[in-house]
């Protein structure tokens, strides 16, 4: 600046010198991050020295004479989902640089996002001081196996459902987040069942294996296997359970084609004379047998009655003399919803107490002859019978209706 002095003279006289004045800075001015907000990317679980973006953490003294020395210091932590009570202790802050370093590994599953206040202030005054914020974001690593949602799945299905039939779907997850959380499932062994990889269901894959009478349960492995790591991480194993729910495909069976008995002329109504039994491998009411006289010779339904335990006793009177042979067709037949059905003979000879019947054994003879024939006209005319109700069930099962067909075809052969 130039500062001139003059006389009041006239002419007046004068003199010009330059007046320099210094300013001195006063520490006024609080310190200020070079930017407000800084971001970091960290895996999981890792440690050591954090990069932020989009620099490194600098602040400065705003007075630039003084220009004071700033000390670093971390003021507050929190996280999401978890906001952890001791989280700030796993951050660490070099109070002359303003590095930041983890030093204790971050878990993705726990924490997501992390939010540091990071703080600097004037060593000389720590009332001068500014602060600025610093966003984590953990990224996840490939540290969790996947897990099945349960150690045992039971589950029920018809014998012989057909091919594609859906049974049961099980459930994994892995707590791992994109790639690191993709698997897929597996079922062991799989000859009867299989599994979709994907969905975790469970469908027959073969029908015929699934007879309840040879195999009533299934005990199968299911576990899960990552697809899109190179650990291949595997899921420990679970059990799956399968039973099978009867079918009414069997027909009840006499423990014999024929039975004989005696008995007296005289004898008592409701004396027993035989037992039949007949036995049904199915369950349920599928395999509950009643018994019946379908056919008797000589009024012989008059003279006969069956109970429900297959007893046969006298229900009217004998004579000998009159008749001294009968033949009856008792008929099992299960009381499932299609009741399946056999049959079997009885032959009752009649006992005269008062003399002999030197011709009984021709005659004994000629009625078996005649028994057998019935018979094997019954069999033929019953299986024809349920052949033709299975070939009705199975028209909408085209494979089973060449099978019926196929059937009958040899029964009237046969015949």
């Amino acid at each position: 600046m130039s500062v001139q002095v003059r006389d009041t003279g006239n002419p007046f006289k004068s003199s010009v010198t330059t007046l320099i004045i210094a300013v001195t800075d006063e520490d006024d001015s609080d310190p200020v991050f070079q930017h407000d907000i800084y971001e970091i990317t960290v895996m999981e679980n890792a440690t050591g020295s954090l990069n932020t973006s989009p620099a490194a953490i600098l602040a400065y003294d705003q007075d630039f004479g003084i220009n004071q020395t700033l000390a670093y210091s971390l003021q507050e932590a929190s996280a999401i989902p978890t906001d952890l009570s001791d989280l700030l202790d796993y951050f660490s802050i070099d109070g002359q640089t303003g590095e930041l370093s983890l030093v204790r590994g971050l878990d993705r599953e726990v924490v997501h996002d992390v939010t540091l206040i990071i703080k600097a202030e004037q060593a000389n005054n720590n009332v001068r001081s500014a602060e600025a914020r610093v966003y984590i974001v953990v990224q996840d690593a490939n540290d969790n196996r996947p897990e099945m949602s349960a150690s045992q799945y039971q589950a029920t299905v018809v014998e012989n459902a057909p091919s594609g039939s859906p049974v049961l779907t099980v459930t994994a997850s892995d707590k791992d987040e994109g790639g690191n959380a993709m698997f897929m499932y597996v079922l062991e062994p799989s000859a009867a069942f299989t599994i979709d990889g994907t969905t975790g269901q469970v469908t027959v894959s073969n029908s015929s294996i699934l007879d309840r009478e040879t195999n009533n349960e299934f005990t199968l492995q299911v576990y899960v296997v990552e697809t899109n790591t190179t650990e291949k991480y595997r899921s420990p194993t679970s059990t799956v359970l399968i039973t099978l729910l009867d079918e009414n495909d069997n027909n009840p069976t006499f423990t014999a084609e024929i039975y004989h008995a005696n008995v007296a002329q005289d004898a008592a109504n409701g004396a027993v004379l035989t037992q039949v039994v007949a036995t049904d491998p199915d369950s349920g009411s599928n395999g509950e047998i009643r018994y019946s006289i379908i056919f008797a010779s000589d009024n012989g339904k008059d003279k006969f009655t069956i109970s429900a335990d297959g007893n046969i006793t006298v229900s009217g009177r004998l004579d000998a003399n009159t008749v001294d042979s009968y033949v009856l067709v008792i008929m099992a037949a299960d009381r499932g919803t299609a009741s399946r059905e056999t049959t079997a003979v009885v032959i009752i000879n009649v006992i005269n107490v008062n003399s002999t019947n030197e011709g009984g054994t021709d005659t004994n003879a000629i009625i078996i002859a005649v028994v057998v024939c019935v018979v094997v006209v019954l069999a033929i005319i019953t299986t024809a019978v349920v052949l033709l109700k299975r070939r009705r069930a199975a028209n909408e099962n085209p494979e089973e209706n060449h099978s019926s067909n196929m059937e009958l075809e040899n029964v009237v052969s046969s015949s």
